[in-house]
C-alpha cells in the first residue's frame, strides 16, 4: 500500500481536491466491483508543481543551514 490510510480518508481528501478543481473523478464498475478513477487537472498539475518547487526551496535552505552549523560549530 502506497499510503497508510483508509479508503474513506483518501476519498475525503480527493473530494476536497476535486472541489478545488485539482482533480476529476470518474466512478464506474468493473463487473460488480466499484471503481473510482482520479485524474489531475491542468490547475492541479500547476498547483502541484508550485508546491514541489516550494518544498525543494525549503529543503535546500534547511540543508544549507544544517551544513553551515556543522562547519561553523566545528563538529565536522
Amino acid at each position: 500500500m502506497l499510503l497508510d490510510t483508509t479508503d474513506g480518508n483518501v476519498s475525503v481528501h480527493a473530494r476536497r481536491l476535486e472541489e478545488a478543481g485539482y482533480l476529476t473523478c470518474k466512478k464506474s464498475f468493473a463487473g460488480r466491483t466499484p471503481l473510482t478513477e482520479y485524474k489531475i487537472t491542468a490547475a492541479g498539475r500547476k498547483a502541484l508543481e508550485r508546491y514541489l518547487d516550494h518544498m525543494e526551496t525549503l529543503i535546500k535552505a534547511m540543508k544549507s543551514v544544517t551544513l553551515n552549523r556543522v562547519f561553523i560549530g566545528g563538529s565536522f
